[in-house]
């Protein structure tokens, strides 16, 4: 079947997911090896984030701080420094613990399937339009 056909891409998503939650169930240690990888990776490209585009990061992390700072009496900084806690702690979650995070929020949450077939004669309508 092709991946364009409806079902077919979001079926072999959910498949791959069910493999990695059943993995790391049943203690499979590539599996929870291939979790730390991930959130490591995300951990890095948030701190490239940092050093990149120190504006931007400002915006998303500081700036909130400023916003409402009757979130923490700890100062400002405590939203950027929160994430670097969240990714220690996600780290430190165990194969049970991924694999119900993953059946919970990516296996058995709702979803919505959009598909974008292209028409060349909406696209020749379009082109006439104009």
């Amino acid at each position: 079947r092709s991946l364009f056909q409806p079902g077919v891409f979001r079926e072999r998503v959910l498949e791959v997911l069910r493999g990695q939650a059943q993995a790391l169930r049943e203690g499979h240690p590539g599996a929870l090896q291939g979790i730390a990888r991930s959130v490591h990776g995300c951990r890095v490209d948030f701190v490239e984030e940092l050093e990149d585009d120190p504006s931007e990061t400002i915006f998303s992390y500081v700036v909130p701080d400023l916003l409402y700072p009757h979130r923490d009496d700890r100062g400002y900084g405590v939203h950027l420094l929160a994430q670097d806690t969240a990714f220690k702690e996600l780290a430190s979650w165990s194969g049970p613990q991924w694999a119900e995070f993953i059946e919970r929020w990516l296996l058995n949450a709702p979803l919505v399937e959009v598909h974008a077939i292209p028409s060349l004669a909406l696209a020749r309508a379009r082109a006439q339009q104009e």
